[in-house]
């Protein structure tokens, strides 16, 4: 009798995780999108902060919404122990969020039942759209994360309800240069350090 019920209430939560899963964004034309954003403003802009750039991370999609995608900022959740100050916030079905990152090269990072991640250059005073892709996971949705165009942004920013931003800015969190870390510049090296060459 125990055995039965157990197995009623995997089927129903199969069954609530499949329906929840099963939701998908109707992609317009790019000739609607252009239309429908035409006098659409965006909730946020570069001009509050000029010397940075705007990220709008959008999840055009009700598939598995109710499960959070957190979105955190040069810090991998799966590998490293990420401190709540860089996590930009989360998203769920159908919304978008918003936050400002220092000009360079970023790695935003998309934490559901996987850890999807984008690098990106950006640059002071422009504004970048990243969308989260809903896929079905093991346990709950998984995500992956791909940059668009400004149209396909706006009119998902436009489609979508603001979801929980936790941090507006990163000011302080340089993004890197073209240099990789682990290298040198051999104008920064010693006088030793040339002399061994």
């Amino acid at each position: 009798m125990l055995k039965c019920r157990f197995k009623i209430i995997g089927l129903f939560v199969i069954l609530l995780l499949f329906i929840s899963l099963s939701g998908c964004a109707t992609i317009p034309s790019r000739e609607e999108m252009i239309k429908q954003i035409d006098m659409f403003q965006l909730p946020a802009s570069t001009t509050e902060f000029p010397n940075m750039a705007l990220i709008f991370v959008v999840r055009p999609s009700s598939a598995g919404a109710l499960v959070r995608f957190n979105i955190f900022v040069d810090a991998d959740p799966e590998r490293d122990k990420v401190e709540s100050t860089l996590e930009a916030g989360y998203t769920r079905g159908d919304q978008h969020i918003y936050f400002y990152v220092e000009p360079g090269i970023h790695t935003i990072y998309s934490k559901a039942e996987n850890a999807a991640k984008i690098e990106m250059r950006v640059e002071a005073g422009k504004i970048y759209f990243i969308k989260q892709n809903v896929e079905m996971g093991f346990i709950m949705a998984r995500n992956t994360l791909e940059l668009i165009d400004d149209v396909e942004g706006k009119y998902w920013v436009k489609e979508t309800d603001l979801g929980t931003i936790k941090r507006k800015t990163f000011e302080g969190i340089h993004g890197r240069s073209e240099t990789k870390p682990d290298e040198t510049n051999p104008d920064d090296r010693s006088p030793d350090e040339k002399k061994a060459q």
